[in-house]
């Protein structure tokens, strides 16, 4: 089988399946090599990071590998109830609070599907995305023209460049393998020369299955490719104006408003999560700026959005490629160069701030005309597409500069060899250390999970669950291992790890403190129809684990080390998960009001069960035990769901007033922020756990506890109690 142009002027390379096949296959190599030692035992060892942390590691892998694994298990099934996953049952479209990344299931599923195993799958997904793209840029490099060692060069720096090894992690950004073909179909439609009306309508065609597969890879991925194609269109039409085949652009058109639309549909439950405020919306510019202005400071040598200097200077000797005689299409160095500066420029965020002054950027126009663009939190993440188009011209510039020289093969072969060396060391690319783990999967797997695959299907709920409001990094390690795990059997999980949490996780987890207590319990059973528990002891505190060896209402199933397992009793039903779900109720699940207290309701005192240890480390996460009482002649709406209506628990620091450094702390919201475990009655009292994130800085600091109710903060509250707090090093936070 042989890929060409039917043109008689057409100058593209041919490309054969079995070239495509070596070449696939000598990216394989180099990335099993280069990452060692990642792919030494793929059945059971796992990609975790880059020696330098320039990604997340654990929790999102295990994200992206459980969403994959889900959509698998569902489309396979013969089930179009894709959005119904099962965490954070019983609340529906749990799979849009976090992506599809349905795109990557042609490579991930079949693998799954063959051999059973989600790491395995995981591994060669992972691989695909480096080896796949690799084949794509290199023909569409040929395809333009260039020769195939150019073509070589300018996918093999994109691949294992510093922006793609940077999201390694994020493999859902990294897999753009359709895009080069998407392009190579655009190309291959507007031929005004083609004849055969078939070949011309089965690119159309082709283009529009290509950006829709794209498209569905990432939602970061689906708006990178739409702007960088409608800018490569434009650049094609202004290059081709007076001479626009209108059949080939109507065509195009037609198969792209077809995938738009496919995507869209596709889309209505992140659309409807987005109406409802379930996922945020990131217009504000504060931080978006912090991400995304950073992007034009961030080019030292072996950063994440380092373009380097080798490639960059290769894109000079792409100018003029429409005029230079290797050239099959003409516009495909106006086209990529017009993709990195919308890139760049939309990776800056809505704003620029030079020497004070604010300018407005074409992302705050995106903002408010694209619709779901103001979900995405991270612009500078256009970087990728920044890298992917400066390679390619750096691929169209090399082969400038060996065809206008009129060098042999011999001594381009050279040439290409030497600048190839000087680009991996420019990006240090075998300076890169690789860091692989095995997950708890497969045959690591810990046998209470075995015992609960052969049980009938029921909600589970395993703790300890990490606290609501925590700084993410605190329990997302946990609760995503337990989200992948939950693989392995599929049970409705009342856990999750997702990008954001719906309102009704967040009441579970605060009920779940209490646990056993028999009324909560309850409580919980009607709210969810809550069947197993899940105990894992060694993860408790001594004093939490004595309730749990004889529960009431509990009856014990099985017993594996430190893990206890337990089934509800069945005789209460389920009968509250709608006003459990409902988030505009005026009544919490306990019947309590919905609603601001009044001056006589805001009557609370605070005492710590355990002090908290002195000094602690900066930026680490406190926990803190604590005994609420309710003072007043009202109850307290603990379950509301809306988190400015809920009474909570509160922590807030402040520097110890000096006449040097005079500082006034502010509560700190989201990490700072614990929620009551049910609805208070007046004189009722009840432990809550506050996890605490610590500031930076040393020294003296007041650490104040209080209750609150959105800003009104309740008087007789516990106090302050000076705390040192010790400098870290910049990093993630750790468990104080």
């Amino acid at each position: 089988m042989t890929i060409e142009n039917t043109r008689s002027d057409d100058r593209s390379r041919s490309l054969t399946a079995r070239e495509l096949l070596l070449v696939c296959l000598g990216f394989t190599a180099a990335t099993v090599a280069l990452f060692h030692p990642v792919f030494s035992d793929p059945w059971s060892l796992r990609y975790e990071s880059t020696g330098r942390g320039a990604a997340m590691t654990g929790p999102d892998i295990n994200l992206t590998q459980w969403i994959l694994s889900w959509d698998w298990h569902t489309l396979s099934s013969g089930s179009l109830d894709l959005f119904r996953a099962n965490i954070f049952h019983p609340a529906p479209a749990s799979l849009a609070a976090s992506e599809h990344m349905l795109g990557y299931l042609p490579v991930f599923g079949p693998v799954l599907g063959i051999t059973g195993n989600g790491v395995f799958a995981f591994q060669m997904h992972l691989l695909m995305c480096f080896a796949l793209t690799g084949v794509a840029i290199y023909a569409l490099l040929l395809h333009w023209g260039a020769g195939r060692s150019s073509a070589l060069l300018a996918a093999a720096a994109f691949v294992y460049g510093p922006t793609i090894q940077g999201f390694a992690a994020h493999s859902h950004l990294i897999g753009v393998y359709y895009l080069p073909l998407a392009i190579i179909s655009f190309d291959r439609t507007l031929g005004s020369e083609r004849t055969e009306r078939e070949a011309r309508v089965g690119w159309a065609v082709l283009f529009g299955v290509a950006l829709l597969l794209q498209m569905l890879c990432s939602y970061y991925l689906a708006f990178m490719t739409v702007f960088a194609l409608a800018t490569y269109g434009f650049a094609a039409l202004w290059v081709r104006r007076g001479r626009v085949p209108i059949r080939g652009v109507m065509m195009l058109a037609a198969t792209s408003i077809a995938a738009l639309v496919i995507f869209a549909v596709i889309s209505l439950p992140y659309i409807r999560s987005e109406t409802a405020g379930l996922i945020p919306s990131y217009r504000g510019t504060g931080r978006i700026i912090l991400y995304g202005s950073g992007l034009w400071k961030q080019y030292w040598r072996g950063g994440p959005f380092y373009l380097g200097m080798v490639m960059p200077v290769l894109c000079l000797g792409a100018i003029g490629w429409s005029r230079f005689g290797a050239a099959s299409v003409r516009w495909a160095a106006l086209g990529m160069a017009a993709i990195a500066g919308v890139s760049y420029v939309l990776g800056l965020g809505p704003e620029l701030r030079i020497s004070g002054e604010r300018w407005t950027l074409p992302y705050a126009w995106a903002l408010d005309v694209v619709p779901g663009f103001s979900a995405m939190r991270v612009p500078r993440r256009f970087s990728i597409f920044v890298s992917l188009a400066v390679c390619c011209l750096g691929g169209l510039g090399i082969e400038c500069l060996m065809q206008r020289t009129r060098l042999g093969s011999t001594a381009r072969a050279a040439l290409v060899g030497v600048v190839s060396l000087f680009v991996a060391w420019d990006y240090d690319v075998l300076g890169l250390e690789h860091v692989a783990n095995r997950p708890p999967l497969g045959d690591q797997l810990p046998p209470i999970y075995r015992t609960i695959a052969t049980l009938p299907v029921g909600p589970l709920l395993e703790l300890p669950v990490g606290g609501v409001g925590v700084h993410p990094l605190a329990d997302s390690a946990r609760e995503s291992e337990r989200t992948v795990i939950s693989a392995e059997h599929w049970f409705p999980l009342l856990n999750g790890y997702s990008g954001y949490a719906p309102p009704s996780y967040e009441v579970a987890v605060a009920m779940t403190q209490v646990l056993p207590d028999p009324t909560t319990l309850r409580l919980l059973r009607r709210s969810t129809g809550l069947r197993y528990i899940l105990v894992h002891t060694d993860e408790m505190r001594p004093v939490a684990v004595e309730p749990w060896r004889n529960p009431h209402g509990l009856v014990a199933v099985a017993r594996a080390g430190g893990d206890w397992l337990f089934e509800v009793e069945k005789h209460v039903e389920a009968d509250l998960i709608p006003l459990f779900l409902d988030g505009s109720a005026t009544k919490t699940i306990a019947g309590t009001p919905v609603e601001i207290l009044p001056e006589s309701g805001r009557r609370a005192h605070i005492e710590f069960v355990d002090r908290p240890s002195d000094p602690v480390t900066s930026r680490s996460i406190l926990p803190l035990y604590l005994r609420v009482t309710n003072d007043s002649d009202t109850i307290w709406p603990g379950l509301a769901k809306d988190p400015d209506l809920a009474v909570m628990v509160a922590c807030r620091w402040l520097r110890k007033p000096t006449k040097e450094a005079p500082l006034v702390g502010r509560p700190m919201r989201g990490p700072s922020l614990g929620r009551l475990p049910r609805d208070l009655k007046p004189g009722e009292s009840v432990e809550v756990g506050l996890r605490c994130f610590v500031p930076m800085g040393r020294g003296d600091h007041e650490l104040t506890v209080e209750v609150r109710q959105g800003e009104h903060v309740f008087p007789r509250s516990l106090g302050s109690t000076t705390i040192e707090l010790k400098a870290r090093s910049f990093g993630r936070p750790t468990l104080g």
